[in-house]
């Protein structure tokens, strides 16, 4: 039977395998972002929507659902600290940002509003609270995705045959990376190598056709060395960030200096997206090498129903097991070893962590009617549905 090769970005992003033999079909494209839907699930088993209501009325912290459309988590977050004047909102974990998402948020606020409402935010109060919810308080997220297809005979078996095998390799999907600018982790690579010059030019340049037409102006100004209009031009997108960096590099001429401005957290998530390269290359490799991660593989530790392989970091520094070798020729490949998990000039160190080397698919069901294809399952925190979607159409990511 034929092996089908996977798209040119999904190689780029470590995705080097399909493990289901279906065929790439002719036309398969999401409706973002109203046709993908994203519900919180709590550790408690309730799923969070615009109806949940919660008995807890008691408490100094305020309870909202969070319904966002197009918008990313932290300039959402950014937003609601701004209207209600506070420093301290509490959520569990980032959501799509080309997709209507619905997540819990506690906030600590003297007079909380009921319903708050803008553009491309909603919060509705559901109740009170002693704790703040912490990034990680989820059990997962439940998906509904609306798509357009063609040949709809292919699509229920490319369907039925991921629900068959019911679990898919554990990649970190598109948006770890970037969907417009799939570059985040080359980003992190640069810094790892304190190759601050060339990190700098990947987070101003090379612009991408996915972008809009004023943010590639903006990217080809910098290249051109225009850092004036560049500047103007990243304010008048909206690139914030860019443009506040670009302003620091243009008052000191120093690669390093206009980085350091960044939140740390943003620079911790440029080598989270690399170690999430890394990651996605490794369980492609062993995939290929054993076929399947239930086996003994040397490295790989097994908790209850899960196999877990490594994330590259500090802590893994002393490993020398059979997968932690792969790891180090991963990372030699690219002049990186352990130790430069830790950049002291810019107070950060990434240990590394255990990932499920799989992923289930729970309660995955499907509805087509005509061209208009309603997919909807449940997949547990830190899991990508975008990663389900390319195993079912092995098409262009960007159609996803």
């Amino acid at each position: 039977m034929k092996i089908f090769i996977p798209h040119p970005l999904d190689i780029l992003l470590g995705m080097e395998i399909y493990v289901t033999r279906s065929k790439p079909l002719k036309y398969f494209r999401v409706m973002r972002p109203r046709g993908f839907y994203v519900f919180e699930i709590s550790n408690r088993g309730y799923v969070v929507n615009e109806n949940l209501k919660l008995t807890s009325s008691k408490g100094p912290l305020t309870l909202y659902v969070l319904k966002k459309e197009g918008i990313d988590t932290l300039t959402a977050i950014r937003i609601i600290k701004k209207i209600l004047r506070t420093h301290k909102i509490g959520y569990a974990g980032l959501k799509d940002k080309d997709a209507i998402t619905y997540q819990l948020v506690s906030v600590d606020c003297e007079k909380p509003p009921q319903i708050i409402k803008t553009e491309r935010i909603e919060l509705i109060m559901i109740g009170k609270d002693y704790k703040h919810v912490r990034i990680g308080d989820l059990w997962g997220n439940k998906f509904l995705i609306i798509t357009e297809v063609l040949d709809g005979s292919n699509v229920v078996e490319a369907i039925q045959e991921v629900m068959n095998v019911g679990e898919l390799p554990a990649f970190f999907g598109y948006q770890r990376f970037g969907t417009r600018r799939p570059i985040t982790h080359i980003i992190g690579k640069f810094i790892l190598r304190k190759e601050w010059d060339l990190a700098l030019e990947y987070l101003l340049g090379h612009p991408y056709p996915t972008e809009t037409q004023i943010s590639q102006k903006a990217r080809y100004l910098f290249k051109e060395g225009s850092l004036k209009e560049a500047h103007e031009l990243f304010v008048k997108a909206g690139l914030l960030y860019e443009a506040k960096v670009l302003k620091k590099y243009m008052e000191t001429k120093k690669s390093f200096k206009a980085l350091q401005i960044l939140p740390r957290a943003l620079l911790r998530l440029f080598i989270n997206a690399y170690q999430s390269y890394i990651f996605n290359k490794l369980i492609s490799k062993l995939w290929r090498e054993f076929g399947t991660l239930k086996q003994d593989i040397g490295g790989l530790r097994k908790i209850n129903d899960y196999t877990l392989a490594p994330i590259p970091g500090l802590r893994f520094r002393g490993c020398r097991s059979y997968v932690c070798k792969i790891i180090k020729e991963l990372l030699h490949a690219d002049a990186i070893d352990f130790d430069m998990f830790k950049i002291s000039e810019l107070h950060i160190k990434a240990l590394g962590t255990w990932r499920p080397t799989t992923m289930k698919i729970h309660n995955l069901r499907y509805e087509l009617k005509d061209k208009e294809l309603k997919l909807s399952f449940a997949l547990e925190k830190g899991m990508y549905a975008t990663v389900v979607l390319r195993e079912i159409c092995k098409c262009d990511p960007l159609n996803l």
